[in-house]
């Protein structure tokens, strides 16, 4: 299967992936509060894009955790290990996947977390039921994710109206089966 992400890569695709973090990261920290992220756990960050989430994993786990993120973006993958190195962070690795043809090979974790990438997939579902494959017996699954079919506005706006169908079409259009 061949994909294609819809965020840029590179050196640009990385600025716009931290402004986008930036707005989440208040309610990201917030909900990795409530799933209890403690150290000496492992988590795996799929679709980790330049590693923001993977490095608040890191601190939060300390030296005794581990955290693994994936992406399809090298570029982002490579960006990722540069700026983990510049915080001297050691406990992050990142690899490359295509999570539409996600690898097997990569072990348990205490934690499986994902933002933003249900939403843009075919057949998210899959990726879901892969996901909880991945969880040791007891650990937690947490995403972070849209659904366009819960947005609504009253009184009806058409311009509102075209603002969720760009959005929706825009979240279909990043992968291609």
């Amino acid at each position: 299967m061949t994909t294609a992400y819809s965020i840029k890569g590179g050196r640009a695709g990385r600025e716009r992936l931290r402004v986008l973090n930036n707005i989440r990261q208040r309610g990201t920290l917030d909900f990795l509060d409530g799933i209890g992220v403690r150290p000496g756990m492992s988590c795996l960050d799929v679709g980790c894009g330049g590693g923001d989430v993977a490095r608040e994993f890191a601190r939060r786990i300390g030296v005794t955790g581990q955290v693994l993120g994936l992406d399809m973006d090298q570029a982002q993958l490579t960006i990722g290990c540069d700026e983990a190195a510049a915080h001297n962070v050691q406990t992050i690795r990142y690899r490359w996947a295509d999570i539409t043809n996600p690898p097997n090979d990569i072990g348990s974790f205490d934690i499986v977390y994902t933002r933003f990438l249900l939403c843009r997939l075919p057949r998210p579902s899959k990726t879901l039921s892969w996901m909880v494959e991945r969880l040791k017996p007891g650990g937690v699954l947490a995403v972070e994710d849209v659904d366009f079919s819960g947005f609504f506005c009253h009184p009806p706006l058409p311009a509102f109206n075209r603002y969720v169908e760009l959005c929706r079409g825009h979240a279909a259009s990043g992968w291609r089966p």
